[in-house]
């Protein structure tokens, strides 16, 4: 589940700002959407956009609800600068018509890409994994990169759906890991899975609901210490190499010094 509506508001969108410069919108005067039930991420999508052009252009924004699927954008328009004048606001936060679209491969797929990584919590000294309640194996939070997402993007979101672990700064990328797997019998064969890894920082303590699916449901939170040079016990054997070179890139970095150098 996308988590825009839970974010701090001023840095993501100062952030984004960077890459629609002001200069480019400034003409705008007010930002109007029209929408009817749309799909979760469509919702997204659009009310990001447009609070984001909104924020770069200094400009009110508001929402206009249509039930009907034909658009007189005479009448939209005519309700929306009304709205504007009677009540402007400066963000519209999200409402959605529909649960979020959790992306699949299709059973046709030859090859899927998932996103995840491994979180280091410098309050905790410690990197954040997940451990199955059923048969205690040890990975990271991951899950499918939804259509139209970066890599990086999905990352982040698997890991705060899966963790609740939110305000995630990237360090690094880190080894990749390929694997065979069939969804949890929902795809008839066991198809190659591509697993991107990467390392964030966390920078906050807040934390968010998770999503509750059957899968993050069997999943506990494992923290482990960073000083820890033997990898887990239940670790997947895959990612002993990431959590090697995870540790290698935060001694060389500066931010952990490792028992021989603190000796």
């Amino acid at each position: 589940m996308k988590r825009f509506p839970h974010t701090g508001r001023g840095t993501l969108l100062n952030h984004i700002a960077q890459v629609i410069p002001p200069p480019q919108v400034a003409h705008l005067t007010g930002v109007i959407i029209a929408k009817d039930r749309l799909s979760f991420s469509t919702t997204r999508s659009l009310l990001t956009t447009a609070n984001t052009l909104a924020f770069t252009a200094g400009c009110p924004i508001t929402l206009v609800q249509r039930k009907d699927q034909q658009v007189d954008l005479p009448i939209v328009l005519q309700d929306g600068e009304r709205a504007l004048r009677a009540a402007p606001k400066h963000f519209i936060a999200p409402t959605y018509d529909a649960e979020p679209n959790i992306s699949k491969p299709s059973r046709g797929a030859k090859f899927h890409e998932n996103a995840g990584g491994i979180v280091y919590d410098p309050a905790k000294r410690a990197l954040l994994f997940v451990q199955r309640k059923d048969n205690l194996r040890i990975g990271t939070p991951k899950g499918h990169r939804e259509a139209g997402e970066s890599l990086l993007v999905a990352a982040k979101r698997e890991i705060t759906e899966e963790t609740g672990v939110a305000d995630l700064e990237f360090i690094a990328r880190l080894p990749g890991v390929q694997y065979l797997a069939d969804d949890h019998g929902k795809l008839p064969k066991k198809i190659p899975h591509h697993l991107h890894n990467f390392l964030f920082r966390r920078t906050s303590t807040r934390v968010l609901p998770r999503v509750m699916t059957g899968e993050v449901a069997n999943l506990k939170l494992l923290w482990v210490p960073v000083a820890d040079v033997k990898p887990p016990k239940h670790l997947h054997r895959d990612l002993r190499a990431v959590l090697a070179q995870a540790r290698a890139i935060l001694i060389a970095r500066g931010v952990f010094k490792s028992r021989k150098a603190r000796s």
